[in-house]
């Protein structure tokens, strides 16, 4: 009986500890079963973020790269379509022409079907004969003997003239003396005022600074290049130093800054100006040559580049009303808010334009557009050749009125 109760006690001691045991075990499994959720939930958290990152990757890389095929897709347009640009529609010079295109040179002539040079029915023009009062120099050829039997010859007195017109330069080397006077008042010795010109001991001419000046000007001939022509036309009694012509087309320019304000002034208050710019080169180095005018006036002026600083600085188009008409070729600046003239474009550059629209684009409105303008110019040109015709007619009815 001892027995069983000894066994039954410890089992009890085993039931209790095994409850323990089941209690710690069960706590512990609740406290894992938490940790496992928060890293269950972490994980979920974890793998959302990858999920996330990883499509932002991806779409970013696909931009970059979409983006890389954009901009070579684009520039792969942009070298199509200078294959399509020629004179007829772009600023293309004619030495630039792409190989795959003729050259196109123009030529505002109106072409025929006759043969080049002098034509049929056209009186001939030459140099008339000299009167005897204009002859200033005469030359004998003579000859000693016959030339066919070398015997001896007889004057007939008589000639055949043939008249011949030329020109030679002769070099002046002139000498400016100034008299020198004593007044008999106050014994002082005076001469005539000495003008600027003639303030070095020795110097050239205004004829020989007017030749450099029309050389320079007139001929668009080089600084080397007029030295060597005036050396020569003076059987080299004349050698101009490059720094001298510089120095008078400089002096020259200061001569003119009268002249040119008053040009200025004069464009400004036109009803109607037209401007451009001419790329050219100064030292191997482009530049603009930029020209103002109307029907009548014309201003010529050189920057080192095409931009707004040199329009400003011109003092011609900032200074124009809202009522002046200003002519251009499609040049944008000309629509900056800080000016306020009206705005004309060139027709001849509009349908250029629409060609380029034309050769890159084959657009229908692009067609249309160019043919209206076209109509337009003919049209146009009409009315002022009848202008011009009635304008005659009745010139020549008022005419014959009064007789």
């Amino acid at each position: 009986m001892s027995t069983m109760k000894h066994y039954r006690n410890m089992l009890f001691d085993d039931y209790q500890k095994l409850e323990l045991k089941n209690a710690e075990l069960s706590k512990e499994n609740r406290c894992l079963k938490y940790e496992n959720d928060l890293l269950e939930r972490k994980y979920n958290t974890l793998m959302n973020k990858y999920k996330c990152l990883k499509e932002n990757i991806i779409d970013n890389e696909k931009q970059k790269y979409q983006k890389q095929i954009d901009e070579k897709d684009k520039e792969i347009e942009r070298l199509k379509s200078l294959l399509n640009n020629d004179g007829t529609n772009s600023g293309l010079p004619t030495s630039k022409t792409p190989i795959n295109k003729n050259k196109v040179i123009p030529n505002s002539r109106k072409k025929s079907n006759k043969n080049i040079g002098g034509q049929k029915g056209h009186k001939k023009h030459k140099l008339e004969k000299f009167k005897e009062e204009d002859i200033n120099e005469i030359e004998y050829i003579e000859l000693d003997k016959c030339p066919d039997c070398n015997h001896e010859l007889i004057d007939t007195n008589e000639t055949i003239d043939k008249d011949v017109l030329d020109y030679k330069l002769v070099t002046i080397k002139k000498r400016v003396k100034f008299k020198k006077y004593k007044c008999l008042n106050c014994n002082k010795e005076i001469h005539s005022r000495i003008p600027n010109e003639l303030k070095e001991e020795i110097q050239y001419g205004p004829n020989v600074k007017s030749l450099v000046l029309e050389l320079l000007n007139e001929g668009y001939v080089s600084i080397n290049r007029v030295k060597r022509i005036i050396k020569g036309l003076s059987q080299n009694d004349i050698d101009l130093s490059e720094g001298y012509i510089a120095k008078v087309q400089k002096n020259a320019s200061k001569q003119l800054e009268k002249f040119e304000s008053e040009l200025k002034d004069k464009l400004i208050k036109s009803s109607l100006l037209y401007w451009d710019d001419t790329v050219i080169f100064v030292d191997t180095k482009r530049a603009c040559l930029r020209f103002y005018g109307d029907d009548k006036l014309a201003f010529y002026v050189a920057h080192n580049q095409k931009n707004k600083d040199g329009l400003d600085k011109d003092e011609i188009l900032k200074n124009l009303d809202n009522k002046t008409k200003v002519m251009h070729d499609h040049n944008k600046i000309n629509y900056n808010k800080e000016y306020s003239f009206i705005n004309l474009e060139c027709n001849a550059h509009l349908q250029r334009d629409l060609q380029k629209v034309i050769d890159n684009l084959d657009s229908n409105w692009a067609k249309e557009l160019k043919i209206l303008i076209s109509n337009s110019i003919k049209v146009r040109d009409e009315y002022i050749a009848n202008k011009h015709i009635m304008t005659n007619l009745l010139m020549i009815s008022s005419t014959n009125l009064i007789k």
